[in-house]
């Protein structure tokens, strides 16, 4: 699902990220673990060489909106940076 789709992600949705500006050669994946009205929560490895917050279960938290017709968008989170969508695996069994 493109970013801005009307269809949310869903808790084992993997995130997708466009190769470009901080993923110079190759995009990015990351598995959403917590989706809400307002943010994502995702882990993922290799990314800005950080350790994850302390006492939470995921690495990044990311801002979320909805607009009037429902279509739900992923904020990124550095500005050279491209969200693509994602990817649930259930719907393509």
């Amino acid at each position: 699902h493109a970013n801005g789709s009307s269809r949310r992600p869903l808790i084992g949705s993997l995130l997708i990220w466009n190769h470009g500006g901080i993923n110079t050669y190759t995009g990015h994946v990351a598995v959403i673990v917590h989706v809400g009205d307002t943010y994502i929560d995702i882990i993922e490895q290799n990314m800005d060489d950080t350790i994850w917050p302390g006492h939470e279960s995921y690495s990044r938290r990311l801002t979320c909106s909805t607009d009037g017709h429902s279509h739900y968008t992923i904020h990124k989170f550095h500005s050279n940076e491209t969200i693509l969508g994602w990817v649930t695996v259930d719907e393509l069994a």
